[in-house]
């Protein structure tokens, strides 16, 4: 199954289609959500997600706008999680603390940089989907989210990272916080051309402005001028953004100030971390209108409902997959494969030939050391 991932130090995926325990429950006819239209596999997605979105209320929706969505008791409609992290494989569910058992282990593959030394296009397509394939497991059997999918029933929906820049973490008395990045619109073409379903925006200034608050790369190049404009397309930000950007940059906003600049400048999703993105004084202050909510709300799940998260899942070809699709043999070799195959001799300042003295005894071990 070649479903298409940009190949990206994030990568986003939703969460499953199938009717588990913390997915919500299309089939029971007593339940909220059978009544309500997003339950209803024929219509068009964005009116399933938008007839959802006008039945929460306001505390509801302010709930639902951070990473760590509440759902509704009330609807039925479960919590969920926006984030996870799948750089190299599948990083953590509720399972993966536990060192034994189902859904405790994912395919680990190397880092992204090192298959893109391959110069092996198919390669890293086969390991990007592997990596859908089991992050979708995880999905139907645990409630996760990485980050995201396409409509056409795609495993997986993918997101690009980290726009518009994200070229370090900390060096020489800088940090990855604030940094000033200087991007020009060449660096950027995955973007416009993948037409992924979300878009992550970094903890970057680009011309001296938070790149979450950039209403120029978000609206007016990204939406409009590259014409990212599918109903589902949605932006979310790099996680502690609102905290780490109040806290260390000129922007000396409250957190409430921050995050409805955010959205008023177009971004979908807080992915608040370990911070308050201070959700419900954006309201209370009349910092974001409930329009602009409902926007952001609908964007969000129209792409769930997309991904098959609301079923059901007779239409879905990838509902069925389990627990045995993950960690297996193939997946297993090719991580060693792709490994393998990515590893390049580096510049040679003078450490080959060895130099050791004649008496030294060496060892050749591993399965190159019959290669010449």
């Amino acid at each position: 199954m070649k479903s298409f991932f940009s190949f990206v130090p994030w990568l986003l995926i939703c969460a499953s289609s199938s009717h588990g325990r913390y997915l919500p429950n299309c089939v029971d006819e007593s339940t909220f959500l059978t009544q309500n239209e997003v339950c209803d596999a024929q219509a068009l997605p964005m009116s399933r997600a938008a007839t959802l979105v006008s039945a929460m209320n306001v505390t509801e929706k302010l709930e639902n706008l951070i990473e760590v969505s509440k759902g509704s008791s009330r609807l039925g409609l479960p919590a969920y999680n926006w984030w996870n992290e799948d750089l190299h494989g599948v990083s953590f569910s509720i399972s993966t603390e536990n060192p034994v058992g189902e859904y405790s282990s994912a395919t680990s593959f190397a880092t992204p940089l090192l298959p893109a030394a391959a110069f092996d296009d198919e390669m890293v397509y086969q390991v990007a989907d592997a990596i859908g394939t089991e992050a979708r497991a995880f999905g139907n059997g645990k409630p996760l989210w990485s980050r995201l999918l396409n409509p056409e029933r795609q495993s997986i929906l993918a997101t690009c990272k980290h726009y518009a820049g994200y070229d370090l973490e900390s060096w020489n008395g800088y940090s990855r916080y604030g940094f000033q990045a200087n991007i020009t619109l060449h660096e950027l073409q995955c973007v416009r051309d993948s037409q992924v379903s979300a878009i992550m925006c970094s903890d970057k200034l680009v011309n001296d402005t938070p790149t979450c608050t950039n209403s120029y790369l978000i609206e007016r190049i990204l939406r409009q001028h590259w014409n990212w404009t599918a109903t589902h397309h949605h932006v979310v930000s790099d996680c502690d953004v609102v905290n780490e950007t109040v806290a260390r940059t000129r922007y000396k906003l409250t957190l409430a100030e921050f995050s409805a600049l955010m959205f008023n400048r177009g971004t979908d999703l807080i992915c608040a971390g370990d911070s308050q993105a201070d959700v419900s004084a954006m309201y209370d202050r009349s910092l974001l209108s409930k329009q602009r909510m409902e926007v952001a709300l609908r964007r969000r799940y129209e792409a769930l409902v997309c991904a098959g998260y609301f079923g059901p899942n007779a239409t879905d070809p990838y509902a069925s997959l389990g627990w045995s699709a993950v960690n297996t043999v193939a997946s297993q070799a090719l991580a060693r494969r792709s490994a393998a195959e990515s590893m390049v001799l580096i510049k040679n300042d003078g450490t080959l030939p060895l130099s050791m003295p004649n008496d030294t005894r060496t060892a050749l071990i591993g399965p190159y050391a019959n290669a010449t």
